[in-house]
Formats: C-alpha cells, structure tokens, sequence
C-alpha cells in the first residue's frame, strides 16, 4: 500500500514539476505583429470604362508620401483593356499634367509598347517627406479604335 502511495506521490510531483517548468517557459514569450505598409500611398481612377473611338481617357491619380523621407521612383501608368490590343499608336494624344498650385504644369512622359497589348507611360518622379502631388491626364483615342473596357493602374517603381 505504501509501496502505491509512494508512485502516486512521484507521478503527481512530477507532473507538478512539468506544469510549473512549461507555464514558466511559456509566460516568457511575447508575441508581436507588425502590419509593414509601403511608404507611398497611391489612388487613382478615370472618367468611364467603356470608351470609343475619337473619346478621351480623363485621369486623376494622387500620390502621397507618408514618411519623413525623400522618396525618387518610376511612376508608371499602365494603360489596358479587355480585347488585349493597347498600343501607343492607338493614342492621338497622351498629356499627364501634375497640379502645382495654383496651375497645371505639363510633364514630359515616354510611351512605351510592351508588345503584349498593353503600353507604359512613364516619368521619373522625387516625392519629398509627407508631400501630395496630383496627377491629371488625358488619353486621347484615334477616331478607328475599336470599342473597349479601358482600365489605367498606377504604381511608383523602383525606390532609391
């Protein structure tokens, strides 16, 4: 009988001695979650989806720089629609203006096909700490392009 209260006992302890070690252990570890957001918030949209022939593609993006830090990248305007078949040369007119108070300054930009339907306008561009710059454009189609769901994304590449 001794001889059972005595494993008893030692099973108990001994559980009690790996309770106490694991909550130990356990109660000495934190955890943290970090969210990690990039420096830039970029939004933008057009004026419709659907355009025609001869219509314009009225543009407005806004960038703002959220960090206490000068920010110079690659703003890229990537322009698409549904039937695959974007070109530079579908364009009469490609005119983005960034809005400096109180006017409209005209920026020089580079299109580029990328020969999968899809054309890049670029400009390199500086944001200084926490600053906004708007930008207006206007994309003008050739009077022959056929019917189309146009879409324009905006991102600012390549961070120095």
């Amino acid at each position: 009988m001794k001889k059972y209260l005595f494993i008893g006992l030692a099973i108990f302890l001994s559980f009690a001695l790996i309770s106490a070690a694991l909550v130990d252990y356990l109660s000495n570890k934190s955890k943290i979650e970090v969210e990690i957001k990039s420096p830039l918030e970029v939004t933008s949209k057009t004026n419709s989806e659907l355009f025609y022939g001869g219509e314009e593609i009225y543009y407005k993006a806004k960038v703002m720089n959220n960090i206490n830090k000068t920010i110079e990248g690659v703003l890229t305007l990537t322009i698409s629609n549904d039937k695959s078949s974007v070109s530079c040369e579908d364009f009469s007119l490609i005119n983005l203006e960034i809005e400096e108070e109180p006017s409209l300054v005209p920026i020089d930009v580079n299109c580029v096909d990328n020969g999968e339907g899809i054309v890049k306008i670029t400009r390199n561009v500086i944001y200084p700490p926490f600053s906004n710059k708007t930008y207006l454009g206007t994309f003008g189609l050739k009077l022959n392009i056929e019917p189309a769901s146009y879409k324009v994304e905006t991102q600012v590449m390549n961070f120095a």
